[in-house]
């Protein structure tokens, strides 16, 4: 049996790979299974994975200690001896098996995860589970591991032509779930597996309810396929390249409702599929995105898209601790987006034109989080960084908060952004030292945060001392506050692949602790 060659096998998950967390960490999930744990009557906890939202992935074994009884993974039945090696029921093989294995808490789609299990509907496409069960107040799931990749652990982007064959698969496999009634809650990267043919399948979807097709699915006051359908786009959209215009255009138009129905989205994007062409000369970015080891779910919003002529490209942080963190950066992180293609830079603009469009779209962002922080009567913020790229090479940082900007040049990683922090005020008024500033107690309390006054924003907007060549990368703290820069310059240094440089970023990151959420956007000039 190979081993899984996911991110997250090869990092293990810092102090959880042995299941074992530390006693210092303040754990906002359940805490994990622990390594020769069994589950059940008839596995046992190998290690866990990863932490995804709302979720534990673990790798389980049918070996372990001796059962005194064997189980029939094809059958059912229970009651083989130890020491068989065929099924004394239907005679099949009992071989080593390996699963991925999901613990999940939100009790929300227990019953209908549960019941769609139940109804034992089979499609290549969709990964069922080979089993279900109760443990510690979660809903454990299994899926007999045939090699796959999690989608999760793919930075973006993917090859045009790839992503779209994606998404036309995981549209086809939604028509399926769709016929048997069932309403999902919304699903991400997280729910993907990709096998090693390329193919792509569901797994582990969270299910609110298995309705009957014909007298209520249609009925409901929600649409559940038109949901569905925008829920895809924002799937597909993070992981589209940057300068594939096309493809860029059609899934925000499939994100906005512009495909309300399957058949509508698979039309056009066979279509786009069949006349797809590979950007020329194509800008290389990457971004990922990671919840970490502590955190119940991400705060940290990411985002990119080719405006005009300018590559406009986004890193936020919902502020921990914060009420719907993950609603006020990811609001940012739209409003920009939103702002600059409504009313997009010149061609050729003088630096102040620049520098004044970057304040407002930034100022236009803090409003919105205002607003909603008023709409659901919650103290919301997030951090803010916007890169412009225009098309003469001249590029811009709009800046509020801690998180980080670093131009790579010559093998040297260079901070390029001044952290809206108090040790930072410290650190610039010589109370304090570099060296008491690694473990300040006050290390995390922000200074300038998007959306906490309508009426201001302290944000900085400065002209970057870039060539073409460097490389300019933006990361939340849960990357730079966990990885030293030191060591951040080795990564990048030592891996050919800028795609492996940024798996190996969130790696180390989480093998210090996971503490946070960890987002890093790579961009070459």
């Amino acid at each position: 049996m190979s081993q899984l060659p996911t991110n997250a096998e090869v990092i293990g998950a810092g102090r959880l790979w042995r299941g074992v967390p530390d006693p210092d960490l303040d754990l906002q999930t359940p805490e994990p299974l622990r390594s020769g744990e069994a589950v059940g009557q008839h596995l046992i906890v190998l290690r866990m994975l990863r932490v995804a939202e709302k979720r534990h992935i673990y790798l389980v074994d049918t070996q372990g200690s001796k059962w005194a009884k064997r189980y029939c993974w094809s059958c059912g039945y229970k009651h083989s001896s130890a020491e068989a090696r065929v099924c004394e029921y239907c005679q099949t093989s009992l071989r080593h098996l390996r699963f991925l294995m999901t613990a999940r808490w939100t009790e929300s789609t227990f019953q209908g995860t549960a019941d769609w299990a139940r109804l034992r509907k089979h499609r290549l496409g969709i990964v069922q589970p080979k089993a279900i069960l109760m443990k510690g107040g979660q809903l454990l799931s299994l899926y007999q591991y045939n090699g796959e990749r999690l989608l999760l652990d793919e930075p973006a982007p993917l090859e045009g032509d790839s992503l779209l064959r994606l998404g036309i698969q995981l549209v086809e496999h939604l028509v399926f779930l769709h016929h048997f009634g069932v309403v999902l809650a919304k699903f991400s990267a997280a729910n993907v597996l990709l096998m090693p043919d390329g193919r792509a399948r569901w797994y582990d979807l969270d299910i609110k309810d298995v309705l009957n097709f014909r007298n209520q699915f249609f009925k409901l006051e929600k649409d559940p396929v038109a949901r569905d359908m925008r829920n895809m786009g924002a799937l597909l959209q993070k992981l589209a390249a940057i300068d594939d215009e096309p493809l860029q255009t059609f899934i925000n138009d499939v994100r906005l409702g512009g495909y309300p129905t399957p058949v509508s989205f698979l039309e056009s994007a066979n279509t786009l599929l069949q006349s797809w062409a590979p950007p020329k000369n194509p800008r290389l970015a990457l971004g990922v995105s990671d919840v970490g080891l502590v955190r119940s779910q991400n705060e940290d919003s990411w985002g990119w898209r080719r405006i005009g002529t300018d590559d406009v490209l986004i890193v936020a942080d919902g502020m921990g601790g914060h009420a719907a963190g993950d609603v006020a950066s990811a609001t940012a992180v739209r409003t920009v987006l939103r702002s600059l293609a409504d009313d997009p830079l010149p061609a050729k603009a003088a630096d102040k034109v620049v520098e004044k469009r970057i304040q407002d779209v930034m100022m236009a962002a803090n409003l919105a989080v205002h607003a909603e922080s008023k709409r659901r009567r919650a103290n919301m913020g997030t951090t803010l960084q916007v890169l412009v790229i225009r098309s003469d090479g001249s590029t811009w940082l709009g800046h509020a908060g801690d998180c980080r900007a670093y131009r790579y040049r010559g093998g040297r990683l260079t901070q390029v952004s001044t952290d809206h922090t108090l040790v930072q005020d410290l650190l610039d008024a010589k109370r304090i030292t570099p060296e008491q500033a690694k473990d300040h107690p006050h290390a995390h309390v922000v200074t300038v945060t998007v959306g906490a006054d309508p009426d201001e924003l302290d944000a900085e907007v400065s002209k970057l001392d870039v060539k073409p060549g460097d490389r300019v990368m933006m990361c939340s703290d849960g990357l730079h506050g966990a990885v030293p820069l030191l060591d951040m310059q080795g990564t990048i240094a030592l891996n050919d692949s800028p795609r492996r440089a940024m798996r190996m970023l969130v790696r180390n990151a989480l093998q210090t602790g996971g503490t946070d959420n960890i987002t890093a956007v790579m961009v070459d000039i």
